[in-house]
């Protein structure tokens, strides 16, 4: 069963125990800003792959996984979290109109 390992505002990583000690599937996918070979400082996301075979995701870590990833996404472009809108009756302007 794949186990996370790491799960921090920039970095998720996720082994999958394959039965031996050595080359373990893994998912490593970190967020953040890194200079190119100009000097220019890129943002974004990066994403490897380590071991013999590839890291199986778990439909719970995949949940997991694509909420990270979407905080991550948010906090790269500066929005933050959008509010939640459990409770709240919606809007109904055009009710004035009439």
């Amino acid at each position: 069963m794949p186990s996370i390992i790491s799960q921090t505002p920039d970095l998720f990583e996720l082994k999958n125990p394959d039965g031996q000690d050595n080359d373990p599937p893994t998912l490593l996918v970190e967020v953040g800003a890194w200079k190119d070979e100009k000097g220019v400082q890129q943002s974004g996301v990066s994403v490897a792959v380590y071991g013999a075979l590839a890291p199986l995701l778990s439909a719970g870590d995949a949940r997991k996984f694509a909420k990270w990833l979407l905080k991550a996404a948010d906090e790269l472009e500066g929005t933050g979290k959008t509010p939640d809108r459990k409770g709240q009756k919606k809007r109904r302007d055009f009710e004035d109109d009439e």
